[in-house]
C-alpha cells in the first residue's frame, strides 16, 4: 500500500509548522498614537530626514511597538515527497513493525523566522528544525535533493536536534493522562 494522501500530509504538517513548531516572529512597528504626537513637534526638514532614514534603513522612525506574530502561509516554502522507511516508526526512530514503508516526508521553509521544520508522516508531528543557512546547510540540501531526508537520529548528528513540544496543561503525559 503506497504514503497517505499528500494533502493530508501537506495540511498537517502547514497547520503544525505556523501555529506551534515554527518561532514566533518578533518585530517592531509603529506606535501610531504616539507617533503622531512625536512627529508633529518636528520641523518639515527633520520629518524629511526621518523620511529619508526610513528608507535607506527600512526601519520605522519614532515611537514603535514590539509585536509578534507567526508565519503566514503566504510566507512558507512547502516541499512534499514520498520517502522511504525501514519501520512503521518512519524517521522517527522508536517501536513499529519492521515493514517497510513509503510515507510523504515534508520539509516547511519560513524565511521570516529563518527556519524549516521537517515532518514525517500525516501526522503534524515535528521531527526536527533546520535553521536556514545554519550548520549543515549543504548537507541539508543535498539530502533534500535527493529525496532522502536523515532520521531524527541522523539529523541530532547533523545538529538538528527536535525541539521539545512546548509544555500544556492540556498535554498528555507519558502515560498518555492529561494533568487537570
Amino acid at each position: 500500500m503506497g504514503p497517505e494522501s499528500p494533502i493530508l500530509a501537506i495540511a498537517s504538517a502547514l497547520h503544525a509548522a505556523r501555529l506551534r513548531d515554527l518561532p514566533v516572529i518578533v518585530y517592531d512597528e509603529r506606535d501610531w498614537e504616539r507617533y503622531r504626537v512625536w512627529s508633529s513637534a518636528l520641523t518639515r526638514e527633520e520629518r524629511a530626514k526621518v523620511a529619508q532614514e526610513e528608507r535607506a534603513t527600512g526601519q520605522p522612525q519614532g515611537p514603535t511597538v514590539r509585536s509578534f506574530r507567526q508565519a503566514a502561509e503566504q510566507e512558507c516554502l512547502v516541499t512534499v515527497f514520498p520517502q522511504l522507511w525501514g519501520s512503521t516508526a518512519l524517521g522517527y526512530g522508536g517501536i513499529g513493525g519492521a515493514a517497510m514503508t513509503t510515507a510523504y516526508t515534508v520539509v516547511v521553509e519560513a524565511q521570516a523566522c529563518g527556519q524549516r521544520a521537517v515532518y514525517f508522516g500525516s501526522s503534524g508531528r515535528l521531527a526536527y528544525l533546520v535553521p536556514i543557512d545554519g550548520p549543515n546547510e549543504e548537507a541539508f540540501r543535498r539530502a533534500l535533493e535527493s529525496r532522502r531526508l536523515p532520521s531524527v537520529q541522523e539529523a541530532k548528528v547533523l545538529g538538528w536536534p527536535p525541539e521539545p513540544p512546548s509544555e500544556s496543561a492540556d498535554a498528555p503525559d507519558a502515560a498518555g493522562s492529561v494533568a487537570s
